[in-house]
């Protein structure tokens, strides 16, 4: 049915005989001579890809994924033209196994702006059996010492799968111990960036962002998306002052995130460690007495019979007073 060549596997002839199948219409002839000429080099680069093509115009699309898994292994300076034929199959007709190779390629590749594309062409049912089987993985992550890039890739998958069903709170346990991980965060941040983008009403992601740019010493930024999450989303406070009070800005910053910290115990109602901080801004800068004031009448707005609030606004008055006329003085 099939020709047979004579010594060593031919992969170049093979696939030219098996394009000679294909036209005559038998497409399991062509994949049975593809199979006998598979080797492990380069040269059978082509023919995988071929392989794979043909495997999935059977329906046998695990085998079409397992395929392009090995040539990907084999020649792997040319992942592109792997993740363009997956990419192809793929969404010709989802599957679970095609999307979590695809997701691993693109994440490998750093493409984290097709990953919700993806995502998009699954079922409902076809996106939670993919979620189990990396929760599973990350199961399996508990008890390692050294994480590996491949580890860290994983759990950038399942994070996305959670983003993606809106189980932030979920997915964001799952990429913390990442963060913590120096030699990761620079790909962590770009990935974040887009889920942010992605998920722009998901508190989480705001979240995930100001992590990593914490943690990448992106601080102005950091700031920058803070200060608009807690005008955007009410309840997120209390996370928003932990990492601000973890964080360790440069000098030039210190001052905008200690008012911002302020701001944060004013919006949360806490009045002692409000005042506290307010006059700890003072002291360290009287250029500040301006934004103290206007901080502790915000107080006193919220409890105008607060002993401590009233006592350290009269003081900041007086010290106001004195200030100016200093300064009269030192013009005069």
């Amino acid at each position: 049915m099939f020709e047979i060549f004579s010594g060593a596997k031919d992969p170049q002839k093979a696939l030219q005989k098996a394009h000679e199948y294909v036209k005559e219409g038998k497409v399991g002839s062509a994949i049975k001579m593809l199979e006998n000429n598979q080797t492990d080099g380069e040269d059978s680069f082509d023919l995988y890809l071929t392989l794979a093509r043909l495997y999935f115009e059977i329906e046998e699309r695990t085998r079409a994924v397992n395929a392009l898994r090995q040539v990907k292994a084999i020649v792997p300076r040319r992942t592109d033209e792997v993740a363009a034929v997956l990419s192809e199959l793929y969404f010709q007709h989802p599957s679970i196994d095609s999307a979590d190779f695809l997701l691993e390629l693109y994440i490998e590749q750093e493409r984290y702006e097709e990953l919700m594309k993806t995502l998009r062409n699954l079922s409902e049912r076809e996106t939670r059996l993919l979620i189990t089987r990396f929760e599973k993985i990350k199961q399996s992550l508990d008890d390692k010492k050294v994480v590996s890039a491949k580890d860290c890739e994983q759990m950038v998958v399942l994070a996305t799968l959670q983003f993606y069903v809106g189980d932030g709170e979920k997915a964001l346990d799952a990429i913390d111990p990442m963060i913590d991980i120096e030699i990761y965060r620079q790909k962590l941040l770009k990935w974040a960036q887009i889920i942010c983008r992605e998920r722009y009403n998901d508190w989480y992601a705001v979240q995930l962002l100001i992590k990593v740019q914490l943690a990448t010493q992106e601080h102005n930024a950091a700031l920058v998306q803070a200060q608009r999450a807690a005008e955007k989303f009410p309840d997120s406070v209390d996370s928003l002052i932990v990492m601000i009070s973890s964080a360790t800005p440069p000098k030039d910053l210190e001052a905008s995130y200690t008012q911002f910290l302020t701001d944060l115990y004013i919006k949360k109602g806490d009045l002692d460690a409000s005042t506290d901080r307010l006059l700890d801004i003072l002291q360290k800068d009287t250029k500040k007495i301006d934004d103290v004031i206007k901080g502790l009448r915000e107080l006193e707005r919220i409890n105008p019979k607060d002993i401590k609030i009233l006592y350290a606004l009269g003081d900041t008055y007086l010290m106001a007073a004195e200030y100016t006329l200093g300064n009269c003085h030192n013009t005069a």
